[in-house]
């Protein structure tokens, strides 16, 4: 490695852990459930990070070995590498769970693949269309309310919780909500039942 100097060999010492961290983060924020908070095992990043280099080795191996790159290209091909690129992996890797391509692979050839979305909770409130909300609580008390961009899941496991952007008064029968111009937030240990209606 004729070409290696300090700030090469700190570069290529962070490919082999930040890739891995970038791409758990951006994925994270594209798969319900799957947010990243620094929790990942190092083996997990280590074999994301491991998959990235070998995609970029070439151009490694020309930093490693050239001595007559351009100025700017050395950075250019680290920030690319260690950077860039993850953050291109993380985005393709929520596209295939937001179409289900792996899953209709799978189904193809007869086989029943489990579900990315670790719990009912974060795939129920990943839905993109808005809805109408009818919370029934552990004490009989009900909530109804608009479900849509404004409202906001939890969805980390310790604390579960619902935000409804526009509360509706329920009548009685077949009587129409009464709107109001209230919002509520809702603890799931509070819960009993979660019930979503279509708006038409």
């Amino acid at each position: 490695m004729n070409g290696l100097t300090s700030l090469d060999a700190a570069y290529l010492a962070m490919s082999f852990f930040v890739p891995g961290y970038v791409y758990f983060v951006v994925r994270g924020h594209l798969i319900p459930g799957q947010r990243s908070r620094g929790l990942e095992t190092p083996i997990r990043l280590l074999s994301v990070s491991t998959v990235n280099f070998s995609i970029w080795a070439w151009a490694v191996y020309l930093v490693l070995e050239s001595a007559s790159l351009p100025t700017w290209a050395r950075p250019a091909i680290w920030t690319f590498s260690i950077l860039i690129s993850p953050v291109i992996m993380g985005i393709l890797s929520g596209l295939v769970f937001k179409y289900r391509l792996i899953d209709k692979l799978y189904m193809k050839i007869g086989f029943n693949p489990s579900h990315v979305t670790p719990t009912s909770w974060d795939f129920a409130f990943s839905q993109e269309e808005e809805r109408f909300i009818i919370v029934t609580l552990t004490d009989g008390k009900r909530f109804a309310g608009l479900w849509g961009g404004r409202s906001f899941a939890s969805d980390l496991p310790s604390e579960r919780d619902i935000f409804i952007e526009k509360v509706y008064k329920i009548k009685d029968g077949d009587t129409p909500w009464e709107p109001t111009n209230r919002t509520v937030l809702l603890r799931a240990d509070v819960i009993r039942s979660v019930e979503f209606i279509p708006l038409t």
